[in-house]
This record gives structure tokens, C-alpha cells and sequence, in this order.
């Protein structure tokens, strides 16, 4: 079976006769392991469940798990990085910054 077909569904542009993977462009379209043990390996990394434990509910090698969970980080910080900075406040709004620091004093010294 050939790559396009590999889940029954393909994009095939009528003008110019291109096919491509219904997985193209996502986080699936160079993943070596089926979607539902890859959707597993997400269900693990968002409950936060370590790579041993990862490792032995999905049956998938550690370096499986660490390439798995080191591309969803990636992809979060991508996604937050790359959002547009939203401006605190706005018009007839005053924003003030309070620079105390609140701590204990170390030793009873201070």
C-alpha cells in the first residue's frame, strides 16, 4: 500500500493531478507508528505521566516516548511563542506596576 493510501483517504487536486496524504503538514506526516498509538502517546504526555510509565501503557520504546514528548513541547512553545502580545490596559486605562518585594528576612538579620 502505498503512502497516500495508507489510511483510505487522500487530497488529489483536479487542475494539476497532485496527491497528497490526508497527513500532510501535520504532526503526523513523519511519525512512524499508527495515529491511535501516537493519539496515545498524547493522551500520556497531557496527563503528565512519566516516559517509564508512558512507556510500558503504549508499548512503544523510551526513545519513542522522548522524540514523542519533546515534539508536543516544541509544538506548545511554537504556539505561545508565535501569539501575538496582547497590550495590557487600553484607552482611558492606567496600569501601574507595584515593585515591592515581600520576604523574609534571612538569619532575623536585615
Amino acid at each position: 500500500m502505498d503512502n497516500y493510501s495508507k489510511y483510505g483517504i487522500i487530497w488529489k487536486c483536479p487542475l494539476h493531478s497532485v496527491k497528497k496524504s490526508i497527513l500532510n503538514g501535520s504532526i503526523f506526516s513523519d511519525s512512524k507508528i499508527g495515529i491511535s498509538k501516537m493519539l496515545n502517546l498524547f493522551y500520556c504526555w497531557s496527563h503528565e505521566y512519566s516516559c517509564k510509565h508512558t512507556m510500558m501503557e503504549c508499548s512503544v520504546s523510551d526513545k519513542t516516548v522522548t522524540s514523542v514528548f519533546s515534539l508536543l513541547r516544541n509544538a506548545c512553545f511554537q504556539l505561545v511563542y508565535n501569539k501575538e502580545k496582547e497590550q495590557i490596559g487600553g484607552p482611558g486605562y492606567t496600569i501601574e506596576v507595584d515593585e515591592t518585594l515581600m520576604s523574609r528576612r534571612k538569619y532575623n538579620r536585615g
